[in-house]
């Protein structure tokens, strides 16, 4: 089956999964960077810019400053 576009996104009718085609601005790793690029992706659904946001809102560390290597792992998850 081939993949059908839905609100902006692709969806692979085959595997039931959507897929984006992005291309990620280069940001610090600080909040501010992570919410900026997060909200770069066009994704009218919420899928992907849920997923950015929730690594950040409960982060007990100022915007520009460095994160830990915690959030590190799943901010180069989110990316790929």
């Amino acid at each position: 089956m081939p993949t059908q576009r839905f609100l902006g996104v692709q969806w692979n009718l085959e595997q039931d999964q959507f897929t984006y085609e992005v291309y990620l601005p280069d940001k610090p790793f600080t909040r501010s960077g992570i919410l900026s690029v997060a909200h770069s992706v066009y994704d009218p659904v919420g899928f992907a810019v849920v997923m950015g946001k929730h690594m950040i809102v409960d982060a007990p560390f100022q915007w520009d400053d460095p994160l830990p290597e915690s959030v590190s792992i799943c901010w180069s998850k989110w990316k790929d």
